[in-house]
């Protein structure tokens, strides 16, 4: 069974903006209640894209599909793991954020997870890491964190994959992902690309023009 009902997923598709306001407010508490004690005291903005984040997790399985907008990913039958974070936060700006608070995305290729990509954010010196596509949150976790071997604390930490376990295609890379995080599996050589916000990604050229370590390779 998802997070939220068929229903539910029909009205965020069918008019996003018109829905997504108000079910945030009316679902806010009973999504608190979801969390472990360190997350219920997220920032207000920080909330805000976790709870994006399980919506893009629960709107659509993965897949090959998707695009560079809201529209697009609404639209496509399934997505994969950038579209994921473009929908993530599409879903999140429609929420009224702080301005200029905004997800950084970041991309992985080999290593611990493969090709991936994730979303950090802070809001009032809190850090939050966001994966869409798995539907799992890490308070507190960086990109230097991640890359200095630092694992995330459980107690920091939620997924919310039970919700669709069906995903048999994608339950290795769940594993994969949570135990990287928990044990310090990621390293700075399997970086692909880095944007500090979703329009900067969507904006940016191919990978020949990523001077990272893993651009190189593909």
């Amino acid at each position: 069974m998802s997070y939220l009902s068929s229903s539910t997923h029909a009205a965020v598709i069918a008019d996003a903006a018109g829905t997504v306001p108000g079910l945030y407010s009316s679902i806010r508490s009973i999504f608190i209640n979801d969390l472990p004690a360190a997350l219920q005291t997220l920032p207000e903005d920080n909330l805000k894209l976790a709870f994006a984040t399980i919506l893009a997790f629960d709107l659509k399985p993965y897949g090959n599909g998707g695009g560079l907008d809201l529209a697009s990913n609404l639209a496509a039958a399934d997505i994969n793991c950038d579209n994921y974070c473009i929908l993530a936060r599409e879903l999140y700006k429609l929420m009224n954020p702080t301005p200029g608070v905004e997800p950084k995305i970041i991309g992985w290729n080999g290593g611990a997870v493969g090709n991936h990509a994730q979303l950090f954010m802070t809001a009032d010196g809190v850090h939050l890491m966001a994966d869409p596509t798995i539907g799992y949150l890490v308070k507190g976790q960086t990109l230097n964190g991640l890359t200095r071997g630092l694992g995330g604390l459980p107690a920091n930490a939620k997924s919310f994959f039970s919700f669709n376990s069906g995903r048999t295609n994608i339950a290795a890379l769940n594993a994969n992902v949570q135990s990287a995080v928990s044990t310090g599996g990621y390293y700075a050589s399997h970086l692909l690309y880095y944007f500090p916000t979703i329009d900067d990604y969507v904006a940016a050229p191919g990978s020949a023009a990523w001077a990272t370590p893993q651009s190189w390779s593909i």
